[in-house]
């Protein structure tokens, strides 16, 4: 492994990134992370010609990022040119590769959902919330609780998973941008918008309220971006 090589590879370790080897082709490559070896949840774009380059993209932590062997304003102009056909590139590549794991993602959302149940009244973090089970919410047969994420059109883009500890994850490579869950309140209620599950439920409970974002009539619980 040359130098150029060891230095890509410890920046893609510092970010949690664990490929077998780099294969510095300019092209887009799964690799496994530190959090899930057996996954392929992370994602780098390697250039070893100059100004090379590196890309990267962990999708358990959201955390991505592009790494320089030089300095962007000592480059001389033939290969600024070349670093910004690069960039054009690599944003091209990434793009391709989020739609593909949002599409992945919304799948296995489907899956989870149309094998998850009814939510149990005594679930663990509803009693410590104080929260009934309300319409819309599911539970894992594991019984993690299941929050869809709804985009614009109401299809399930994502979830998040509440775990019987409180412990709250979304589904790795989920959308959540634009993303939504809606509980349906009074038409002449107020209008709310919050954020997290336990939170609009407590208002809905207390004020059966309405959440407006962006639609009228809804209640909204209104999630993080991606």
């Amino acid at each position: 492994m040359t130098d150029l090589l060891h230095t890509f590879h410890d920046v893609l370790g510092q970010h949690g990134l664990v490929p077998e080897e780099i294969l510095a082709d300019g092209t887009l490559h799964r690799c496994p992370t530190e959090g899930k070896p057996r996954k392929l949840n992370g994602a780098y774009i390697a250039h070893l010609d100059k100004p090379a380059t590196l890309w990267w993209c962990n999708w358990e932590t959201d955390d991505q990022g592009t790494f320089c062997i030089e300095e962007k304003q000592t480059l001389p102009v033939s290969e600024l040119s070349a670093w910004r056909e690069r960039q054009q590139s690599i944003r091209r590549q990434r793009e391709e590769e989020c739609t593909r794991r949002h599409a992945e993602a919304a799948q296995q959302a489907r899956q989870e959902w149309n094998a998850s149940r009814a939510c149990d009244a005594s679930h663990p973090y509803l009693r410590r919330k104080g929260i009934p089970a309300l319409e819309g919410i599911r539970q894992a047969p594991d019984g993690t609780l299941l929050i869809p994420v709804l985009d614009a059109a109401d299809n399930l883009q994502s979830l998040q998973r509440i775990y019987p500890d409180g412990t709250k994850l979304f589904l790795v490579g989920g959308k959540v941008s634009d993303g939504r869950f809606i509980m349906q309140g009074q038409p002449e209620s107020p209008i709310a918008i919050c954020e997290g599950f336990a939170t609009g439920a407590s208002i809905h409970l207390a004020t059966a309220g309405r959440f407006m974002w962006p639609f009228p009539q809804i209640i909204l619980h209104q999630l993080p971006r991606a």
